[in-house]
């Protein structure tokens, strides 16, 4: 890892010392991994065939989306597109629903800030996220013109299951942003395997118009824990009704 850290240190000097400023936008092309659900592990006494059935229908039909990462210096604010979210299509989209849907993540690396505002009960919360731990990999590859470097982050369910988290970042762009909750790393992180879903950068628009982000997340500040009471009663009166 220290020999990875050196290359980077340098890499970005060399990089600081030309082109101090950056900002802009990635545009991230997101797909779905499992076409086909796996319901071998399902228990049958808790789901009917019918909600097996819709379940292995939205996994086939999940489409790929577009999402948004902008960033400036200090802070990175990821979202889907605006005319994504307002399509009139009735038919649930896994893969929008993976990439984040209606919630909004907000970094700011100075302030140490780690914020995300989401929308599942019809009102805004906004709630707190730990930053992702990382181990760096000696293992680099392109993408595009960016010359990126691997990195895992692992965790370990109460079930036992282990989930490995693969991210690329580029020290190019000395920024620790990534899509979701996914940051931390000595670069921009321009392709994300998330189990579920692929993350994979199709453009960079670096330094052509100022970034001005300045948190714009908006709602009810409220903790994990009273949020997860606030959706199971919120699910709860949906079904009575």
């Amino acid at each position: 890892m220290n020999k990875i850290l050196l290359i980077i240190g340098i890499f970005t000097n060399s990089i600081v010392n030309t082109q101090s400023v950056f900002e802009g936008r990635v545009i991230y092309d997101v797909q779905i991994k499992v076409k086909k659900l796996d319901v071998s592990k399902l228990d049958k006494k808790k789901f009917s065939q019918r909600v097996i059935r819709a379940s292995k229908k939205m996994y086939k039909d999940a489409k790929g989306v577009s999402a948004y990462l902008y960033f400036n210096q200090t802070e990175s604010l990821y979202e889907l597109p605006k005319n994504l979210l307002n399509e009139a299509d009735k038919k649930m989209n896994l893969t929008k629903v993976f990439a984040g849907n209606t919630n909004k993540y907000y970094v700011n690396s100075v302030k140490n800030e780690f914020i995300y505002q989401t929308n599942t009960t019809g009102e805004p919360f906004l709630m707190s996220f730990k930053p992702v731990e990382w181990r760096l990999i000696q293992e680099q590859k392109m993408i595009g013109k960016y010359l990126c470097f691997k990195a895992i982050s692992s965790k370990t369910f109460d079930n036992g299951m282990k989930k490995d988290i693969i991210a690329w970042y580029t020290p190019q762009i000395p920024l620790n942003f990534g899509p979701l909750k996914y940051n931390g790393l000595p670069g921009l992180i321009l392709e994300l395997d998330d189990n579920n879903i692929v993350f994979k950068t199709i453009k960079i628009e670096l330094n052509k118009v100022d970034v001005k982000i300045n948190n714009p997340l908006k709602g009810t500040v409220i903790t994990s824990e009273k949020y997860l009471k606030v959706v199971n009663n919120f699910f709860k009166s949906i079904k009575k009704n």
